[in-house]
């Protein structure tokens, strides 16, 4: 009878130990669940206080901004308006169209290289947004603060110089490695924005596996940290688009560290 009082306080002490550390834990998950779920609708209300400008439009103005058709009118204007500005600086830049499907390489306004956008995918959060703010921030260039690809920016091959023609002749050719490899990349712009661009070829799922846990685990890490230490974590849009990989090589090893981008939706 003793043996059997005694298992039963130890399965409870065991029970209340398991209760201890796991309600933490339950409530820890649930904080970051509804920070995940909230706020982006809370970003959604900044976007639009800090980036609607009251002096722009008169009232009846901002009545005829609620309408799509004209909005996108203004959009064009504000992507064309982004160009210009680019067109001022010297080094390339790059304008991505999701309305006409294209990504172009630029300089001084001159597109000096095209591609087609063959998938888009886009957060909901750009249709979310009141029109009048999403005019005012595409109206400027976006501006390149961090990168991450499956591919070197500025690759660099070591190779001996052979002594004699026999000896080139007997050297051993090296693939290009990237044709089998999977590119893609993922671009972070100031004004809280998130661009990734991917082949649009097969992606076998096994291959750049470490690729794609570096992104999950970099955007879970943000927002662990600013759960951990009580912040309010930043909700950063994204866009999703894919293009030929080998367009995308050029593409990425063609634009600055802090290239400029102009960008119409």
């Amino acid at each position: 009878m003793e043996d059997i009082e005694f298992k039963n306080e130890e399965i409870q002490k065991k029970s209340h130990l398991i209760q201890f550390f796991l309600i933490p834990i339950i409530l820890f998950v649930s904080y970051i669940l509804f920070l995940m779920f909230y706020f982006p609708v809370k970003q959604v209300k900044e976007f639009n206080k800090a980036f609607t400008d009251s002096t722009l439009y008169s009232e009846e103005e901002k009545i005829i901004l609620l309408d799509d058709n004209f909005t996108s009118l203004k959009t064009k204007e504000s992507f064309l308006q982004s160009r210009l500005l680019m067109s001022k600086s010297d080094t390339i830049c790059f304008s991505v169209d999701l309305v006409d499907s294209l990504l172009m390489l630029e300089v001084k306004g001159v597109v000096i290289h095209e591609a087609k956008i063959t998938k888009i995918d886009m957060s909901r959060f750009f249709s979310r947004v009141e029109n009048v703010a999403l005019i005012k921030f595409l109206s400027e260039p976006f501006i390149i603060e961090n990168k991450l690809a499956t591919i070197e920016k500025e690759p660099i091959i070591y190779k001996k110089a052979p002594k004699d023609t026999i000896e080139a002749a007997q050297q051993v050719f090296t693939p290009d490695t990237l044709a089998q490899e999977i590119i893609c990349m993922t671009l972070l712009f100031n004004k809280n924005f998130q661009l990734e661009i991917n082949q649009s070829e097969e992606k076998p799922e096994h291959k750049n596996l470490s690729y794609s846990m570096k992104t999950k685990f970099q955007s879970f890490k943000f927002l662990f940290n600013k759960a951990f230490t009580f912040e309010n974590p930043t909700y950063i849009p994204k866009i999703s688009i894919e293009l030929p990989k080998k367009d995308i090589k050029s593409i990425y090893r063609a634009i600055p560290y802090h290239s400029q981008m102009a960008l119409h939706l």
